[in-house]
């Protein structure tokens, strides 16, 4: 779905570096990593489902 290269993350993170105060750098980051746990999380339930039908 998404396809980001090398180029397109260092623009994300120099455009958010601008865009955040350095004092809420650790409540974003904090944020980013709940984020990708959860969407991790979500996919392993989801390939566990899979990998129960499939058998």
């Amino acid at each position: 779905m998404f396809n980001f290269g090398f180029l397109e993350w260092i623009v994300i993170i120099a455009i958010a570096i601008v865009c955040i105060k350095p004092e809420d750098y650790p409540i974003v980051i904090k944020k980013c990593v709940r984020f990708v746990k959860k969407i991790e999380t979500m996919w392993k339930k989801i390939s566990n489902e899979i990998d129960i039908y499939d058998k």
